[in-house]
């Protein structure tokens, strides 16, 4: 494992609301020509950090990267629903979609922090999504928690290696203990 640091400046904070729109309007913003021309392809992976100050769940963010879920059945003739037919589908509304038509595909993982505070860094490390059809792959990355594609083309995820305590050398009870 590289001993990297991450430092972040203080930015202009994000507040999504669960609004899966503006999420995907973000990547959009950051997978486009900001680093290189899209017609270049990156030499390092792209992974955007979204720090979210209003709490998004997993299917919120699976329906924004991967596409919303939706209901789908045939009919007979006369109308009627055949049960046996009812799927969940997934529809290609997602950031990132494979196929004839790729898209999102020059961001290689978004990692994910549900409202990261200084007085709350030691209790969870934020989370990280990998893209499946990225140009430029990311290779497993620790200490994250981490939901990718498995073998059988489900979501799956791979529990974080540490704690959030741990990475940042912090007591677990940061900044003070709790009583």
């Amino acid at each position: 494992m590289n001993n990297h640091l991450i430092a972040i400046y203080p930015t202009p904070t994000l507040s999504f609301s669960g609004d899966i729109q503006k999420i995907r309007a973000k990547l959009d913003e950051k997978g486009g020509n900001k680093y290189s021309s899209l017609d270049e392809p990156l030499e390092y992976p792209l992974v955007v950090a979204l720090q979210l100050w209003h709490h998004v769940d997993q299917l919120e963010l699976r329906s924004a990267l991967f596409g919303s879920t939706q209901l789908q059945w045939l009919q007979d003739h006369a109308g009627q629903v055949l049960p046996d037919s009812i799927e969940t589908v997934i529809k290609s509304d997602g950031y990132w979609r494979p196929g004839a038509d790729p898209r999102g595909t020059r961001i290689s993982a978004v990692l994910v922090g549900n409202t990261v505070s200084a007085y709350s860094v030691t209790s969870k490390l934020p989370e990280l999504w990998l893209n499946p059809w990225a140009a430029t792959p990311l290779p497993e990355l620790e200490p994250f928690q981490t939901v990718y594609v498995d073998n059988e083309n489900k979501l799956a995820t791979r529990e974080a290696t540490d704690t959030a305590a741990a990475v940042f050398k912090l007591p677990q009870e940061w900044p003070t203990p709790r009583a």
